[in-house]
């Protein structure tokens, strides 16, 4: 059972949105390198970010925590 969902961003509007399903949330952050490879499509590019900020921040989540992370990017010009 899910008691809190700690939030692996300091994005206002993600907290917002776990709020607004009524769950407590809890930001946990860390500075990580964002950087990928470079020959990683643009589609896989959050993905890839959001797994490392999961890996930076899973061994401080106990039993009844669940972890969110998530990350945008934006193309221009293809």
């Amino acid at each position: 059972m899910v008691n809190k969902i700690i939030l692996g961003s300091k994005s206002p509007r993600r907290q917002e949105l776990i709020k607004a399903i009524g769950y407590p949330v809890e930001l946990r952050t860390k500075e990580i390198d964002e950087s990928y490879p470079n020959d990683l499509e643009a589609e896989y590019v959050a993905e890839y970010l959001a797994k490392k900020k999961s890996l930076e921040l899973r061994n401080g989540i106990t039993e009844g925590e669940l972890l969110v992370t998530s990350d945008t990017i934006v193309v221009l010009e293809g």
